[in-house]
Protein backbone atom coordinates (compact mmCIF):
# COMPACT_ATOMS: atom_id res chain seq x y z
CA UNK A 1 0.00 0.00 0.00
CA UNK A 2 1.25 3.55 -0.83
CA UNK A 3 2.00 5.93 1.86
CA UNK A 4 4.30 8.28 0.62
CA UNK A 5 2.70 11.37 -1.42
CA UNK A 6 4.84 11.58 -5.09
CA UNK A 7 4.44 14.64 -6.06
CA UNK A 8 5.19 14.51 -9.72
CA UNK A 9 1.61 12.48 -9.64
CA UNK A 10 0.06 16.20 -8.70
CA UNK A 11 -1.20 18.61 -11.17
CA UNK A 12 0.72 21.60 -9.39
CA UNK A 13 -0.91 24.00 -11.90
CA UNK A 14 -3.95 23.72 -10.26
CA UNK A 15 -3.40 25.34 -6.75
CA UNK A 16 -1.05 27.74 -8.51
CA UNK A 17 -3.85 29.41 -10.67
CA UNK A 18 -6.33 28.99 -7.75
CA UNK A 19 -4.49 31.19 -5.59
CA UNK A 20 -4.59 34.75 -7.16
CA UNK A 21 -7.67 35.21 -10.24
CA UNK A 22 -5.12 37.93 -11.61
CA UNK A 23 -2.12 35.56 -11.82
CA UNK A 24 -3.88 32.97 -12.70
CA UNK A 25 -5.00 35.01 -15.92
CA UNK A 26 -1.66 36.64 -16.48
CA UNK A 27 -0.35 33.36 -16.51
CA UNK A 28 -2.91 31.53 -18.81
CA UNK A 29 -2.71 34.75 -21.41
CA UNK A 30 0.99 34.30 -21.95
CA UNK A 31 1.19 30.42 -22.29
CA UNK A 32 -0.97 30.77 -24.76
CA UNK A 33 0.46 33.50 -27.08
CA UNK A 34 3.68 31.16 -26.37
CA UNK A 35 1.87 28.51 -27.68
CA UNK A 36 0.38 30.14 -30.68
CA UNK A 37 3.92 31.42 -31.65
CA UNK A 38 5.25 28.26 -32.51
CA UNK A 39 2.23 26.64 -34.46
CA UNK A 40 4.19 26.05 -37.32
CA UNK A 41 5.81 22.96 -35.61
CA UNK A 42 3.24 20.11 -35.64
CA UNK A 43 3.81 19.08 -32.25
CA UNK A 44 2.97 22.33 -30.63
CA UNK A 45 -0.08 23.21 -32.91
CA UNK A 46 -1.29 19.99 -31.49
CA UNK A 47 -0.83 20.98 -28.58
CA UNK A 48 -2.10 25.05 -28.81
CA UNK A 49 -5.17 23.25 -30.82
CA UNK A 50 -5.92 20.91 -27.06
CA UNK A 51 -5.22 24.31 -24.69
CA UNK A 52 -6.51 27.23 -26.47
CA UNK A 53 -10.70 25.71 -26.19
CA UNK A 54 -9.79 25.58 -22.38
CA UNK A 55 -8.51 29.04 -22.28
CA UNK A 56 -11.15 30.99 -24.18
CA UNK A 57 -13.08 28.94 -22.29
CA UNK A 58 -11.37 30.45 -19.63
CA UNK A 59 -11.43 34.20 -20.66
CA UNK A 60 -14.93 33.81 -21.17
CA UNK A 61 -15.57 32.90 -17.42
CA UNK A 62 -13.25 35.24 -16.06
CA UNK A 63 -14.78 38.44 -18.06
CA UNK A 64 -18.08 37.41 -16.37
CA UNK A 65 -17.01 37.31 -13.57
CA UNK A 66 -14.96 40.57 -13.67
CA UNK A 67 -17.66 42.00 -14.94
CA UNK A 68 -19.82 40.85 -11.94
CA UNK A 69 -17.27 41.89 -9.83
CA UNK A 70 -16.87 45.65 -11.20
CA UNK A 71 -20.71 46.11 -11.60
CA UNK A 72 -22.45 49.18 -8.64
CA UNK A 73 -24.96 47.03 -7.80
CA UNK A 74 -23.88 46.50 -3.88
CA UNK A 75 -26.27 44.15 -3.25
CA UNK A 76 -24.80 41.53 -6.01
CA UNK A 77 -21.13 42.53 -4.71
CA UNK A 78 -21.87 42.31 -1.10
CA UNK A 79 -22.66 38.95 -1.85
CA UNK A 80 -19.74 38.30 -3.86
CA UNK A 81 -17.30 39.55 -1.46
CA UNK A 82 -18.87 37.91 1.92
CA UNK A 83 -18.22 34.30 -0.73
CA UNK A 84 -15.42 35.34 -1.67
CA UNK A 85 -14.10 35.69 1.88
CA UNK A 86 -15.33 32.11 2.88
CA UNK A 87 -12.92 30.65 -0.25
CA UNK A 88 -10.13 32.49 0.59
CA UNK A 89 -9.69 33.36 4.19
CA UNK A 90 -12.24 32.06 6.27
CA UNK A 91 -12.36 28.54 5.67
CA UNK A 92 -8.46 28.16 5.88
CA UNK A 93 -8.67 29.94 9.50
CA UNK A 94 -11.32 27.33 10.62
CA UNK A 95 -9.57 24.39 9.14
CA UNK A 96 -6.39 25.27 10.97
CA UNK A 97 -7.97 26.04 14.05
CA UNK A 98 -9.69 22.61 14.35
CA UNK A 99 -6.36 21.12 13.46
CA UNK A 100 -4.96 22.43 16.54
CA UNK A 101 -7.45 20.42 18.36
CA UNK A 102 -7.71 17.73 15.83
CA UNK A 103 -5.96 16.29 14.03
CA UNK A 104 -6.03 16.20 10.44
CA UNK A 105 -7.60 12.39 9.35
CA UNK A 106 -8.49 12.24 13.15
CA UNK A 107 -12.28 10.95 13.45
CA UNK A 108 -13.28 13.92 14.70
CA UNK A 109 -11.52 16.06 12.38
CA UNK A 110 -13.64 13.98 9.42
CA UNK A 111 -16.76 14.40 11.16
CA UNK A 112 -16.23 18.22 11.36
CA UNK A 113 -15.22 18.74 7.84
CA UNK A 114 -15.80 15.94 5.70
CA UNK A 115 -14.85 17.40 2.45
CA UNK A 116 -12.05 19.18 3.95
CA UNK A 117 -12.29 22.75 2.34
CA UNK A 118 -13.51 21.87 -0.64
CA UNK A 119 -17.36 22.34 -0.19
CA UNK A 120 -16.55 26.08 0.94
CA UNK A 121 -14.91 26.91 -1.72
CA UNK A 122 -16.70 25.81 -5.08
CA UNK A 123 -20.41 25.13 -5.76
CA UNK A 124 -23.46 26.97 -5.44
CA UNK A 125 -24.10 29.70 -2.40
CA UNK A 126 -26.53 28.16 -0.71
CA UNK A 127 -24.75 24.60 -0.87
CA UNK A 128 -21.59 26.49 0.94
CA UNK A 129 -24.26 28.47 3.67
CA UNK A 130 -25.53 24.22 4.29
CA UNK A 131 -22.04 23.40 4.90
CA UNK A 132 -21.84 26.50 7.11
CA UNK A 133 -24.74 25.44 9.26
CA UNK A 134 -23.93 21.33 9.10
CA UNK A 135 -20.14 22.65 10.91
CA UNK A 136 -22.36 24.79 13.32
CA UNK A 137 -24.46 21.90 14.26
CA UNK A 138 -21.50 19.29 14.56
CA UNK A 139 -19.33 21.14 16.38
CA UNK A 140 -22.13 21.68 18.90
CA UNK A 141 -21.50 21.80 22.70
CA UNK A 142 -18.07 20.92 21.91
CA UNK A 143 -15.70 23.42 24.33
CA UNK A 144 -12.45 23.04 22.80
CA UNK A 145 -13.94 24.89 19.86
CA UNK A 146 -16.74 26.78 21.22
CA UNK A 147 -14.75 29.98 20.18
CA UNK A 148 -14.33 28.51 16.35
CA UNK A 149 -18.10 28.39 16.82
CA UNK A 150 -18.73 31.69 17.60
CA UNK A 151 -16.61 32.76 14.47
CA UNK A 152 -18.55 30.30 12.14
CA UNK A 153 -21.79 31.64 13.49
CA UNK A 154 -21.26 35.34 13.17
CA UNK A 155 -20.26 34.70 9.46
CA UNK A 156 -23.14 32.23 8.68
CA UNK A 157 -25.00 35.24 9.51
CA UNK A 158 -23.61 37.44 7.59
CA UNK A 159 -23.83 35.17 4.89
CA UNK A 160 -27.62 34.66 5.27
CA UNK A 161 -27.95 38.49 5.76
CA UNK A 162 -26.38 39.20 2.44
CA UNK A 163 -28.17 37.15 1.02
CA UNK A 164 -31.52 38.34 1.79
CA UNK A 165 -33.75 39.52 -0.61
CA UNK A 166 -31.24 39.05 -3.19
CA UNK A 167 -32.36 36.00 -5.22
CA UNK A 168 -32.12 37.25 -8.46
CA UNK A 169 -28.59 38.58 -7.73
CA UNK A 170 -27.54 35.51 -6.16
CA UNK A 171 -28.81 33.24 -9.89
CA UNK A 172 -26.35 35.30 -11.33
CA UNK A 173 -23.42 35.00 -9.22
CA UNK A 174 -23.89 31.08 -8.52
CA UNK A 175 -23.25 31.16 -12.35
CA UNK A 176 -19.98 33.19 -12.20
CA UNK A 177 -18.58 31.29 -9.63
CA UNK A 178 -19.25 28.24 -10.99
CA UNK A 179 -18.45 29.07 -14.78
CA UNK A 180 -15.08 30.37 -13.27
CA UNK A 181 -13.94 27.77 -11.26
CA UNK A 182 -14.72 25.00 -13.82
CA UNK A 183 -12.62 26.91 -16.70
CA UNK A 184 -9.98 27.55 -14.26
CA UNK A 185 -9.77 24.01 -13.50
CA UNK A 186 -10.01 23.20 -17.13
CA UNK A 187 -7.38 25.36 -17.99
CA UNK A 188 -5.01 24.39 -15.58
CA UNK A 189 -5.77 20.84 -16.70
CA UNK A 190 -4.64 21.68 -19.97
CA UNK A 191 -1.25 23.48 -18.68
CA UNK A 192 -0.60 19.73 -17.20
CA UNK A 193 -1.47 18.02 -20.73
CA UNK A 194 0.95 19.87 -22.59
CA UNK A 195 3.57 19.61 -20.07
CA UNK A 196 2.97 16.16 -20.51
CA UNK A 197 3.69 16.47 -24.12
CA UNK A 198 6.64 18.71 -24.00
CA UNK A 199 8.46 15.97 -21.59
CA UNK A 200 7.67 13.70 -24.85
CA UNK A 201 8.84 16.16 -27.14
CA UNK A 202 12.06 17.78 -24.96
CA UNK A 203 12.69 14.19 -23.35
CA UNK A 204 16.42 14.67 -24.07
CA UNK A 205 16.78 18.10 -23.72
CA UNK A 206 13.65 19.34 -21.27
CA UNK A 207 15.03 23.15 -20.52
CA UNK A 208 13.47 23.77 -24.21
CA UNK A 209 10.30 23.83 -22.88
CA UNK A 210 10.82 26.37 -20.61
CA UNK A 211 10.23 29.07 -23.93
CA UNK A 212 6.70 28.05 -23.66
CA UNK A 213 5.69 28.27 -19.76
CA UNK A 214 5.63 31.70 -18.12
CA UNK A 215 8.07 30.71 -15.41
CA UNK A 216 8.78 33.99 -14.31
CA UNK A 217 4.87 34.53 -13.34
CA UNK A 218 4.31 31.11 -12.05
CA UNK A 219 7.13 31.26 -9.36
CA UNK A 220 6.96 35.12 -8.45
CA UNK A 221 3.37 35.48 -8.33
CA UNK A 222 2.24 36.32 -5.03
CA UNK A 223 -1.35 37.44 -3.61
CA UNK A 224 -2.57 40.48 -4.80
CA UNK A 225 -6.56 39.88 -4.27
CA UNK A 226 -7.95 40.66 -0.87
CA UNK A 227 -11.47 40.10 1.11
CA UNK A 228 -12.56 40.49 4.36
CA UNK A 229 -15.45 41.81 6.51
CA UNK A 230 -15.15 44.27 9.10
CA UNK A 231 -17.96 43.20 11.69
CA UNK A 232 -16.35 45.58 14.34
CA UNK A 233 -14.27 48.95 14.62
CA UNK A 234 -10.93 47.18 15.99
CA UNK A 235 -8.16 47.82 13.50
CA UNK A 236 -7.90 45.26 10.66
CA UNK A 237 -4.87 44.06 8.93
CA UNK A 238 -5.37 43.91 5.51
CA UNK A 239 -1.52 43.02 4.47
CA UNK A 240 2.23 43.68 4.54
CA UNK A 241 3.57 44.54 1.04
CA UNK A 242 6.25 47.03 -0.58
CA UNK A 243 4.89 48.87 -3.40
CA UNK A 244 6.89 51.06 -6.12
CA UNK A 245 4.13 54.38 -5.28
CA UNK A 246 5.03 55.48 -8.97
CA UNK A 247 3.85 52.50 -10.71
CA UNK A 248 1.37 50.65 -8.40
CA UNK A 249 -2.14 51.39 -7.06
CA UNK A 250 -4.65 49.88 -4.71
CA UNK A 251 -8.56 49.33 -6.24
CA UNK A 252 -10.97 48.89 -3.76
CA UNK A 253 -14.35 48.71 -2.97
CA UNK A 254 -16.49 49.15 0.21
CA UNK A 255 -19.86 47.53 0.06
CA UNK A 256 -21.48 48.63 3.37
CA UNK A 257 -23.50 51.57 5.17
CA UNK A 258 -20.56 53.45 7.00
CA UNK A 259 -17.02 54.84 5.79
CA UNK A 260 -13.99 52.92 6.20
CA UNK A 261 -10.57 54.44 7.08
CA UNK A 262 -7.34 53.14 5.61
CA UNK A 263 -3.55 53.54 6.89
CA UNK A 264 -0.06 51.96 6.73
CA UNK A 265 1.61 51.53 9.99
CA UNK A 266 5.10 49.94 11.10
CA UNK A 267 3.68 47.02 12.18
CA UNK A 268 4.98 47.32 15.40
CA UNK A 269 1.49 48.91 16.15
CA UNK A 270 -2.50 48.39 14.51
CA UNK A 271 -3.30 51.95 15.46
CA UNK A 272 -2.39 55.22 13.43
CA UNK A 273 -0.12 57.83 15.23
CA UNK A 274 -1.04 61.66 15.90
CA UNK A 275 -0.21 63.92 12.22
CA UNK A 276 -0.28 60.27 10.29
CA UNK A 277 -1.71 60.29 7.17
CA UNK A 278 -4.81 58.00 5.99
CA UNK A 279 -7.68 57.78 3.27
CA UNK A 280 -11.65 57.43 4.13
CA UNK A 281 -13.77 55.28 1.78
CA UNK A 282 -17.13 56.36 1.65
CA UNK A 283 -19.86 53.69 1.73
CA UNK A 284 -21.24 51.99 -0.97
CA UNK A 285 -17.96 52.97 -3.16
CA UNK A 286 -15.59 51.78 -5.80
CA UNK A 287 -12.54 53.25 -6.19
CA UNK A 288 -8.43 53.71 -6.71
CA UNK A 289 -6.73 54.64 -3.49
CA UNK A 290 -3.62 56.30 -3.39
CA UNK A 291 -0.96 54.62 -1.32
CA UNK A 292 1.17 57.56 -0.79
CA UNK A 293 -1.93 59.19 1.10
CA UNK A 294 -2.44 56.48 3.60
CA UNK A 295 1.15 56.99 4.75
CA UNK A 296 3.03 54.51 2.81
CA UNK A 297 6.84 54.33 3.43
CA UNK A 298 9.29 52.16 3.11
CA UNK A 299 9.56 51.88 6.82
CA UNK A 300 5.68 51.60 6.97
CA UNK A 301 4.35 48.70 4.64
CA UNK A 302 1.28 46.93 6.69
CA UNK A 303 -1.70 48.34 5.42
CA UNK A 304 -5.30 48.42 8.27
CA UNK A 305 -8.37 49.21 7.75
CA UNK A 306 -10.90 50.89 10.31
CA UNK A 307 -14.40 50.49 10.19
CA UNK A 308 -15.92 53.71 11.16
CA UNK A 309 -19.68 52.99 11.03
CA UNK A 310 -21.88 50.52 13.07
CA UNK A 311 -22.30 47.86 10.58
CA UNK A 312 -20.52 45.63 9.08
CA UNK A 313 -18.58 46.54 6.01
CA UNK A 314 -17.77 44.29 3.07
CA UNK A 315 -14.25 45.35 1.49
CA UNK A 316 -11.87 44.07 -1.60
CA UNK A 317 -8.66 45.39 -2.16
CA UNK A 318 -7.12 44.49 -5.20
CA UNK A 319 -3.14 45.62 -5.53
CA UNK A 320 -2.48 46.77 -9.32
Amino acid sequence: MQTVEWPHSQNWFIPMANRNKIGAKSIFDAFDFNLHRDITDPDILKMYNFFHPLYSIFSTANHNWSMLKSSNISSTKSVVNVTDELASTKIRFWDNSIQMVYPLGSLRYVALLPHRRGIFQSGTINSRLTAINNLVDEIGSDAALATLKLDVIAYQTLLSTSMSGRKGHIISIDEAINALTMATLGAAEGMYWVHGGMEQKFYKTPTSMDIYFPIDLMTTMTQTDFTFTLTNTDPHKAFKRKFDVLTQKIHGSNLGEGKVKFYFTNGMTSTIGIGDLFVIMDSNTIEDLDIVKMGYTDTKRHLYCVNLGTTAQSIELSIE
